[in-house]
């Protein structure tokens, strides 16, 4: 978390900027880290994260602006994410024995004084929607209380009805009471519900025309998943 050129850290670190994640449009943390040499990562059941880095298979290493966060991840949001770090080599291991490989690192958007508005809506196959804005800017006109808000909601229907449907809100408030003193509050908060795929039995493939894009999922094969965070720093 020091503000230290890359090519004076002893460890291998690659970041995807928000351009990057921005151009392709991506919105969650699989497809963004598709961009990385010798990192590879999936979906188990559309829903929870696994990564691969040099090798080894890590889980639940995700870090949020140098903090670790704790539990399985259920695919990520990026909306407020302004880069995604990868730190990869036995380094990592300073985050927790599952770290054997490698780190995954999210710096989130600031607050900033300069107002800024942004609004974006995207439409794909399989019926994907997905509408989001940002906000930023000075409270009450002063330069020492900022605040930034993102949210985003996600309506995808998916290959063989396997989608979801996402709601996430992140508001971030930073105080400066002093030139030297800074207090940040991030909170996230996320309501997903997603419907399962749990695949076409053995039987069916041997059925003529047997249609592979049929669910054979029951009525109550689905998640649906609650996630507060508050995160306090203070610098």
């Amino acid at each position: 978390r020091m503000d230290i050129p890359k090519d004076e850290i002893p460890i291998s670190i690659a970041t995807i900027p928000v351009q990057t994640i921005v151009e392709q449009g991506s919105n969650d943390l699989v497809s963004a880290l598709r961009n990385a040499s010798g990192v590879s990562a999936y979906l188990w059941y559309g829903v929870y994260e696994y990564y691969t880095i040099r090798g080894f298979n890590i889980q639940d290493v995700q870090l949020a602006d140098g903090m670790r966060l704790q539990g399985n991840r259920l695919n990520t949001q990026i909306n407020n994410i302004e880069s995604v770090e990868i730190l990869k080599g036995p380094a990592s291991v300073n985050y927790g024995g599952g770290a054997l490989a490698g780190a995954i690192n999210l710096i989130r958007k600031k607050p900033q004084p300069t107002p800024l508005y942004d609004f974006n809506f995207t439409a794909g196959r399989f019926q994907n929607y997905r509408l989001g804005t940002g906000l930023t800017g000075a409270l009450f006109g002063s330069s020492k209380l900022q605040y930034r808000l993102d949210t985003q909601f996600a309506d995808i229907e998916g290959w063989r009805g396997a989608g979801a449907r996402r709601f996430n809100v992140t508001p971030a408030l930073v105080w400066q009471p002093t030139s030297r003193d800074r207090i940040t509050i991030h909170q996230a908060f996320n309501a997903d519900r997603y419907d399962g795929d749990p695949g076409i039995p053995l039987a069916a493939l041997d059925l003529p025309n047997a249609p592979l894009n049929r669910n054979f999922r029951t009525p109550s094969d689905f998640q649906r998943f609650r996630d507060s965070l508050t995160q306090v720093q203070y610098n």
